[in-house]
Parts: structure tokens; C-alpha cells; sequence
């Protein structure tokens, strides 16, 4: 039976493996989501290459999570199925609008953080307003993950 550890690094219900990769470890399989898993490996790499400042245009910087949102979004609406190579290159691009994201946060650069907080807010808007337009397509998304975790605690119920 599948854990809520698994359901932490893998983000998916078993439903859903194939949106994960399956790394062998010792005797047992890691499962790790494809996006998250892009995108904190783009995230670190960021932080240790841009030691400083890497200049990014602005609009190249509002472009970077269009991807992953756009990816997101058609699977939750059910207009489309992502594949694992799509869901990497968008959790990158993600990953390293993160890293823009903490650096402007640490080195405090109040323009950026300001561009960046609008962006997040039309990104936001965007998602919520295309989902509201779709009744139900949410609660058909997360379904899944909701027998998950009832599967998971009626089990850990029954073992005691």
C-alpha cells in the first residue's frame, strides 16, 4: 500500500504514476513528480550559479511560469494529457522563475519583487477565473487524490 510519504514526494495518486519517475533505491522504487522534481533541481541549480545577478529581461521573467501554469491548467480541464518531457522543461522553467523569485527576495530588489508579486497576482486571477468558468472541473481533478488519502486513513484505521 501506497503512504503519505509516497503521496508527499510524488504528488500523485497511484492512478497517476505517469506523471511521476520511478527511481530505483536499494530494494524500493522512489517516486518523485515529474514537475517538482524539474523544478527543484532548476531552483537549486539557479541559486548556486546566480551567486549574485543574472539580468533577466522582465518579460523573460513573465514568461517562465506560463508554461508550467498553461500545462496545469489544460490537464485539470481535462482539454488535454501532458507527457513527463513537457511537464520537466516546464517545471525547469518554473523552477528557475523560483530562483529569480528568492534572489530578488534576498537581495532585496524592490522593483522586482514588486513586478513579481503583479505577475504572481495575474497568474492567480488567470488560473482561479479559467476554473471558475469550468464548474466542477476542480472537484473531477482532485478527486482522485481525495480516495487516495479516505483509501490511506481507512487503512491506517484497520491496522490500528
Amino acid at each position: 500500500m501506497f503512504s503519505l510519504r509516497y503521496l508527499f514526494f510524488a504528488h500523485h495518486p497511484p492512478c497517476q504514476l505517469d506523471r511521476t519517475f520511478e527511481i530505483p533505491f536499494g530494494n524500493r522504487k522512489i517516486v518523485l513528480c515529474a514537475r517538482c522534481t524539474a523544478q527543484y533541481t532548476a531552483l537549486i541549480l539557479y541559486l548556486l550559479v546566480a551567486r549574485r545577478t543574472l539580468v533577466f529581461d522582465y518579460w523573460v521573467i513573465a514568461l517562465l511560469p506560463l508554461g508550467a501554469s498553461i500545462d496545469w491548467l489544460t490537464q485539470a480541464l481535462e482539454w488535454r494529457l501532458s507527457n513527463n518531457i513537457l511537464r520537466s522543461i516546464t517545471g525547469g522553467l518554473f523552477g528557475v522563475w523560483l530562483g529569480i523569485s528568492i534572489q530578488a527576495l534576498w537581495l532585496r530588489q524592490k522593483e522586482l519583487i514588486i513586478f513579481l508579486l503583479i505577475q504572481s497576482g495575474f497568474y492567480l486571477f488567470g488560473v482561479l477565473g479559467t476554473l471558475a468558468l469550468r464548474p466542477g472541473s476542480l472537484n473531477r481533478y482532485l478527486e482522485p487524490y481525495e480516495m487516495f488519502v479516505r483509501e490511506y486513513v481507512q487503512q491506517k484505521a484497520k491496522s490500528g
